[in-house]
């Protein structure tokens, strides 16, 4: 398309009025220099009609477009005009844009035309707007390796299209990473790197966060190929699924670079919970030799695709074999428990977990007063109730008894250590489970054995000083007693600081659909449901935008109230300090930017009726009062205080106008004979006709026009009292405040404003307007 470099010409919708908007930026803001309205720039680029901007970088910017032939909406990218004046480069990327437009892949953002206008070189491109890879690692931290592995494959089979094609991409990072669906990833921008690449080359650093540079293209001169673009999808997955990058240092610095580059890394030390397959195609794919990589696309898109299918038969063998125990334990295990082990799960529904009287005969002797079943159930009602200390207390007593039958005991235990974390006593809680993982079982029946190995693996993992990772709760029954492990070891983790895993685990113990077996655990459900929901709400206070002040003020009052109310001062009270100094910081920055805005708003306002005041005053003094409303109609202030003035101003000059407009009436319907002075001192009489442009006075010699502004203020004075003493009596207050108006605009500000009392005194309803006339 040939470049259309004659000025971009705008009509002022207000007015009509033609702009020059040739060095405006597409729909920036802009006021008419004539009638002082505000409008948009908007911009057509060859068929293209911008609508809206979707983002701004390094090379350019990009925007909602309507493709005025197709009738459908597209992606606009408009490079900055320096790019676009570089013939070579947009040669180069022109090329690169046909051959991208060539691929026809799902997985690929279509490329449709390339164009110049106004100067500007344009891209349309698919409209692919639901988001991107790093705003989607923004919001949820980390990315799930199921999800992960479903993006790795379809960008992978992404970039084989277009290399098929002879293309490589240059630059493959999360921000180029956009999504048509939830499941469904396109790579964009194969000519841009090229572009940006070349850009870099005529001067200036080479790489703003260098995370994802292959090492080879380091190298002087740099060599690349298609694996160096498999490297920076590597370092992508890798920051998708770690939450951090492979390093963190941001340099533009070729040694530091290199030397970063040179290091080996493993994602498995950063995510130790990711499968084997996953993590072996990862740590291949960012080798530092380009020769150790896989050695095609088809290569590794058969790796990632094998990784997700032994992922998913993993989850849904573990799914499988839980479902069978757990069929296979409801089946056999209650009647076993009451007849062999002496803690009737059916007894845990009624009574939580008082042994049955035949076992309770067989076991050891109890003391008088020692009912260890009894003052386990109330320090447990005291968990509920919140009596954490005492109870946590109480617990660690009764699990010194060494008397108390198994496996209450054990019980006793687990619920020393609940109570301990929950009154923020991490040691305490640490010494109860060590004492369960030491003390062992020798149990006699499968039922026992179950139940065993259950106390035994809860104490195993919440022994130690290492986070549980969230997917060992995968290991438990959540709708049996087991159940209990998942509150135990969420809470731990949230005493750690762990809260990704926390919250995973306790909410799958606060929505765990429990049996009537361990209906018991319900009284413990609402515990984690706080916790969860104390999480959910700092993370909604931490997504609170910097700039809203209202937002703020409200977020910075909801973290305090958060803070207070916490029981436990751990790792969550610091956060929450964390978050609230941060909240005010925001707040303070916010209410600073607020009031800088608010000054510019006012300052901006002021000009704009200082400039509308210039323009109606003038239009006053040739007594064109329709064209003062005009001007004031166009000007479109944005603080409420300014916009009150120019309603004043607009309320004024519509009663001049009346005034005029009821001169105009009486002259034509009775004429006035009496003489009146023109401006220059000489006379004119005998007015007969009028217009709003001229009056006319009769003479022998004829008809003689008189502008409107030939005569003296005096003169219009004289007319308006000579008509309203024959007015009607209704109209009478209405002809005086029109004069009183008049007489005030025209620097008779005294006499205006006795004529104004006096029709507001004779007509209430003028009485609160009085306020748009200062006496000076």
């Amino acid at each position: 398309m040939a470049d259309n470099s004659s000025p971009a010409i705008q009509e002022c919708s207000t007015c009509g009025a033609l702009i020059d908007v040739t060095d405006e930026q597409p729909l920036a803001l802009r006021h008419c220099p004539t009638c002082g309205a505000a409008m948009r720039v908007r911009r057509n680029f060859g068929p293209f009609e911008l609508q809206e901007i979707l983002g701004a970088g390094g090379m350019g910017s990009v925007y909602r477009a309507r493709d005025s032939t197709l009738h459908r909406d597209v992606a606009l990218k408009l490079l900055r005009p320096e790019h676009s004046q570089n013939q070579a480069l947009i040669a180069s990327f022109a090329k690169e844009a046909a051959l991208t437009a060539s691929i026809n892949h799902p997985h690929v953002v279509k490329v449709y035309t390339t164009g110049t206008d106004h100067g500007v070189f344009y891209i349309a491109m698919e409209l692919v707007d639901r988001g991107s890879l790093d705003e989607l690692m923004m919001l949820q931290g980390k990315i799930g390796e199921a999800q992960l592995l479903e993006v790795a494959v379809q960008v992978a089979q992404g970039l084989n299209a277009a290399y098929q094609r002879g293309l490589i991409h240059r630059d493959v990072k999360p921000g180029n990473i956009l999504f048509g669906d939830a499941h469904n990833a396109k790579i964009v921008d194969f000519g841009l790197a090229v572009l940006q690449d070349q850009a870099n080359t005529d001067g200036g650093p080479i790489w703003g966060t260098p995370y994802y540079v292959a090492p080879e293209k380091l190298d002087t001169p740099p060599l690349e190929d298609f694996r160096s673009d498999m490297y920076s999808l590597g370092a992508t997955l890798f920051h998708a699924a770690a939450g951090r990058p492979t390093f963190e240092v941001e340099t533009a610095s070729m040694t530091q670079l290199k030397k970063l580059k040179s290091q080996h890394v493993s994602i498995q030390t950063f995510v130790p919970e990711l499968s084997r397959n996953t993590a072996h195609v990862i740590d291949k794919m960012l080798n530092r030799f380009p020769a150790r990589r896989f050695t095609s696309y088809e290569d590794l898109i058969e790796n990632l695709q094998y990784s997700r299918d032994e992922l998913l038969a993993s989850v849904n063998a573990r799914e499988t074999t839980r479902k069978k125990e757990s069929t296979a334990w409801l089946t056999f295990g209650t009647a076993a428990v009451v007849v062999a082990t002496g803690v009737s799960l059916y007894h845990f529904r009624d009574h939580v977990w008082k042994p049955a009287p035949a076992v309770a005969a067989t076991a050891a002797p109890v003391a008088p007063g020692d009912d260890a079943e009894v003052l386990d159930q109330k320090a447990l009602d005291g968990i509920v109730a919140g009596n954490l200390t005492e109870s946590a207390a109480a617990l660690r007593e009764l699990d010194t008894r060494e008397r108390t039958p198994q496996p209450l005991r054990n019980w006793i235990s687990l619920h020393a250590a609940l109570a301990s974390l929950l009154a923020d006593q991490a040691s305490e809680a640490q010494a109860a489970l060590d004492r369960l993982a030491t003390r062992g079982a020798s149990p006699k029946t499968p039922v026992e054995e179950k139940l065993a190995s259950f106390f035994t693996e809860t104490a195993r993992l919440g022994a130690g000083t290492q986070p549980v990772p969230s997917s060992a709760g995968a290991g438990f029954d959540a709708s049996s007693h087991e159940a209990f492990a998942l509150l135990l070891l969420g809470l731990k983790d949230w005493s750690l600081g762990a809260f990704d895993d926390a919250e995973t685990l306790l909410a799958q113990f606060q929505t765990a659909a429990l049996d009537d077996s361990a209906a018991w655990l319900k009284s413990l459900q609402p515990i984690a449901a706080s916790f969860v929901a104390d999480l959910s709400a700092f993370r909604s206070l931490s997504a609170t935008p910097a700039a809203d002040l209202a937002a703020l003020e409200k977020a910075a009052g909801a973290a305090k109230e958060l803070r207070a109310k916490q029981k436990i001062e751990g790792k969550f009270t610091e956060r929450l300090t964390g978050l609230e100094a941060t909240l005010a910081k925001q707040l303070a920055a916010a209410k600073e930017a607020m009031a800088m805005k608010a000054a510019e708003t006012e300052a901006a306002d002021a000009r704009l009726i200082a400039e509308a005041v210039r323009g109606i005053y003038a239009a006053y003094g040739a007594f064109r009062f329709a064209d003062a409303t005009k001007i004031l109609n166009g000007v479109h202030c944005e603080t409420d205080a300014r916009k009150a003035e120019v309603d004043g101003l607009l309320k004024r000059t519509e009663w001049l106008a009346e005034f005029k407009r009821t001169l105009i009436s009486d002259i034509n319907a009775t004429g006035y004979p009496l003489p009146l002075k023109r401006r220059t001192g000489t006379v004119v009489e005998n007015l007969r006709s009028a217009t709003e442009e001229k009056a006319e006075m009769e003479t022998k010699f004829g008809k003689i026009p008189v502008s409107w502004s030939e005569l003296t203020v005096e003169s219009y004075e004289a007319v308006a009292q000579a008509f309203a003493r024959t007015a009607p009596a209704p109209e009478s207050a209405d002809r005086q405040w029109r004069l009183g108006v008049f007489l005030h605009a025209f620097n008779k500000k005294a006499e205006g404003l006795a004529l104004l009392r006096q029709a507001a005194e004779a007509k209430p309803e003028y009485q609160p307007l009085l306020v748009l006339f200062p006496e000076n």
